[in-house]
């Protein structure tokens, strides 16, 4: 796979060897990283995420801890 001896063994034939292993374990590497980033790209769109701003969490907790039961909901985990 990484090349033929051609009856000698020694170390250029070994170093060859190591510079097209290299290159074959970078692009496995790199096409088995984009798979797993692909996997995460349904999760981060925007219909799947919703949040609020930190100013707005602030308010909702003050509503929280007068009280207010909506307010209690909307800081539950889900």
């Amino acid at each position: 796979m990484f090349g033929q001896i051609f009856g000698r063994m020694d170390g250029e034939v070994i170093m060859n060897w190591l510079a097209k292993y290299d290159i074959h374990r970078d692009t496995v590497a790199y096409s088995e990283s984009i798979k797993e980033a692909d996997k995460f790209k349904k999760l981060a769109s925007p219909s799947n995420t919703s949040g609020v701003f930190y100013s707005e969490y602030l308010k909702i907790k003050q509503r929280a801890d007068a009280g207010d039961e909506e307010a209690i909901k909307m800081l539950m985990p889900p």
